[in-house]
């Protein structure tokens, strides 16, 4: 962060913004790290990242418990300050089953199907058994999430639309002003 901190400070008078993207365990990385980002200014120090924090992560695990850390998640989302793509596979087990008991999702979720349209929402609800199958991992693999990304039925509905206009549309949650502006 220290890192990140002193490129944005040499870069004052430029405009950012901060997308942070991983697969699997990439992406629980980079929503731990969203979350640290989004919360950093919160300590009574001026923010020193662009916000809102744009994480988009692929199959993801969840990385945090229901009570604790999903709740502080969303007053983030809520305050603007971080933005959560979930991208997950139907038939992947890892973003549904792991860890397992008392951990949540969080983020607009952008549910893949084969030749069908992803189902986009907030608290996009999977049967565990749908996910659990002998072809897991294969529907786990990067190959797969960007095939079934990229199908036509999903061009207009998920492809075409910022992080902010999904988040807008399926979680109700305003965008606020971009510190870009």
């Amino acid at each position: 962060m220290e890192n990140l901190k002193e490129v944005l400070a040499k870069k004052e008078n430029e405009r950012f913004e901060l997308f942070i993207t991983g697969h699997s365990l990439g992406g629980a990385l980079a929503q731990l790290l969203s979350y640290e980002l989004a919360a950093y200014g919160e300590i009574g120090e001026k923010d020193p990242f662009p916000l809102p924090i744009r994480v988009v992560s692929f199959a993801s695990p969840r990385v945090g418990n229901k009570k604790g850390f999903a709740q502080a998640y969303q007053a983030l989302e809520k305050a603007g300050r971080v933005r959560h793509l979930r991208v997950t596979n139907q038939g992947d087990a890892v973003p549904e089953c792991f860890p397992s008991f008392g951990y949540a999702q969080t983020g607009v979720n952008v549910h893949l199907k084969e030749s069908e349209t992803a189902m986009v929402g907030y608290n996009v609800k999977k049967n565990v058994v749908s996910q659990i199958g002998l072809d897991s991992m294969e529907m786990h693999r990067p190959a797969t999430y960007e095939k079934r990304l990229f199908n036509s039925e999903n061009k207009e509905q998920v492809l075409k639309k910022t992080v902010d206009e999904l988040y807008q549309n399926e979680a109700g949650i305003v965008a606020p002003q971009s510190s870009l502006e």
